[in-house]
């Protein structure tokens, strides 16, 4: 296989990854046209959500959460009787359909669960280890950092939705500490092959994610005939909403189905989209912005030097 490169654009959660994906799946052969390369493994889905399970551990929590979960998504894989035969399947269906493709253009995965599942050096050297076999000498590695406070409480609904029944993320973790995160992909990737951005929107090309990711991150022109730009997605449920979900998460017997619990959490959350019926979204105390403030005060200071994104300026703003 002829040396290829690839763009890795790794989220984070709750950054506009939803938006970002929609376009990139929607405009594939537009985006062809200048050079890159939006994979289609495994049908239309726009989340290439199975590059990071060729890298996951089904020895952790985090490796067999993410099987599960794809178990579920790909009904290709849920006949698999075990990881490591899907592994095999995924990396052999995304080998053949490399083959068609230009080997000068750049290959665009787009998925967040590579910095979320990821959680440890091993699984991103797993991860290269993928990338090479495929015939990627180059890659580069597009991130967007928010700032703690907004993502703390954009995650809590995020949480929510997945299922969790009691408020999560409203407490400082190293999930949120973005040193740490970029210190790993760093060790593995190098610093030269890591561009990170300030997900915040006067930060942002046009203050929107999805062109900032086309101008800035692929650097594409300005001005593209027909692409259709992203509507932001997955916004914070409002407070009762996020309440009546919790509360649903834990009447839920544990024993019920995944399927049913998920439509039942979807139909809760259209019922109450109304902001008369979920009421705004929760705003940050002063003690939460003093915590988090307190927590990561020299994490981002770190970042910012480093990649000169903007956390400090943007804090508790998001």
């Amino acid at each position: 296989m002829a040396h290829r490169r690839c763009l890795l654009h790794i989220g984070i959660c709750k950054t506009g990854t939803t938006s970002v994906q929609h376009v990139l799946a929607a405009n594939r052969t537009l985006l062809l046209q200048h050079g890159y390369y939006v994979p289609r493994t495994f049908g239309p889905t726009h989340n290439h959500r199975h590059l990071p399970l060729l890298a996951v551990d089904e020895a952790c929590e985090e490796g067999r959460r993410e099987w599960r979960v794809m178990q579920r998504r790909l009904p290709g894989l849920g006949c698999c009787p075990d990881l490591e035969m899907a592994k095999l399947l995924v990396e052999q269906d995304l080998r053949a359909e490399l083959a068609g493709c230009p080997p000068d253009a750049w290959v665009v995965f787009s998925s967040e669960q590579l910095s979320q599942r990821l959680s440890r050096e091993a699984d991103l050297w797993r991860l290269r280890g993928v990338l090479e076999r495929l015939g990627f000498e180059e890659m580069r590695i597009l991130v967007y950092l928010r700032e703690q406070v907004g993502l703390a409480l954009s995650w809590e609904s995020m949480e929510a939705l997945a299922g969790k029944p009691n408020p999560v993320g409203l407490e400082p973790s190293e999930q949120f500490d973005h040193r740490l995160l970029l210190q790993r992909w760093e060790r593995v990737f190098g610093w030269n092959a890591i561009q990170a951005r300030t997900y915040a929107r006067k930060c942002l090309c046009g203050g929107d994610i999805v062109q900032d990711v086309l101008e800035c991150g692929l650097g594409l022109p300005q001005q593209i005939p027909l692409l259709q730009l992203g509507q932001w997605r997955n916004g914070r449920l409002g407070v009762r909403s996020l309440r009546l979900l919790q509360w649903l998460n834990r009447w839920l017997a544990a024993d019920t189905p995944q399927p049913v619990a998920d439509v039942w959490r979807m139909r809760l959350v259209r019922w109450s989209s109304p902001p008369w019926i979920g009421g705004r979204p929760r705003q940050a105390s002063p003690e939460l912005v003093a915590r988090f403030a307190a927590c990561y005060a020299d994490s981002n200071r770190w970042v910012d030097d480093r990649y000169g994104t903007r956390l400090g300026d943007t804090f508790a703003a998001t």
